[in-house]
């Protein structure tokens, strides 16, 4: 948004939106007042394990949690073409008539992206988009093809060092 961010900022996601998220992670996101991008398979959305549309509702009630998309069905879009459209679109239209919220943000599943579905999700009106590269985003950094640093089980420690490791490559 042109906004200056402060000095060692960060962006917390998570991908598909599975249901300990509800359980796990938002009560530490309010104990803690952090924020957080939810990239949610739409086509998944109330099925078992995953957030049902009640409680996405409730999550982005709390304010700190912003909806992306990460498609209907969670299928590779760099492999797939005839159906890509309606993977990045309708799963767009659905969190946003559903649940009533603007959705900037995309994630590409696995990563997998090629130009034909980079052109969609620009074409879709995504403001940017987390692929899977591994590194630390900057201002040079492409807005459709963000990269993160998967976190899984590692510690405190470790995803300290790991992030130093990419901010001294960049220099």
């Amino acid at each position: 948004g042109g906004k200056v961010l402060p000095e060692k900022s960060f962006v917390i996601t998570f991908d598909d939106g599975h249901a300990d998220l509800y359980t796990n992670a938002l009560p530490l996101l309010i104990k803690y007042d952090f924020k957080a991008v939810v990239f949610v398979i739409t086509g998944k959305v109330g099925q078992l394990d995953f957030l049902t549309e009640g409680q996405l509702k409730e999550m982005v009630k709390t304010g700190l949690i912003e909806i992306g998309s990460h498609t209907l069905t969670h299928e590779y879009l760099g492999v797939i073409s005839t159906w890509a459209r309606q993977e990045v679109f309708l799963s767009k239209a659905w969190l946003e008539e559903n649940l009533n919220v603007l959705v900037p943000g995309f994630a590409y599943p696995g990563g997998s992206k090629n130009g034909e579905t980079e052109a969609l999700v620009r074409e879709a009106g995504y403001g940017a988009a987390a692929g899977v590269g591994v590194g630390v985003a900057d201002e040079k950094s492409d807005p459709y093809d963000l990269p993160r640093l998967r976190v899984g089980n590692l510690t405190g420690e470790e995803l300290l060092s790991l992030i130093e490791k990419y901010e001294k490559e960049k220099e």
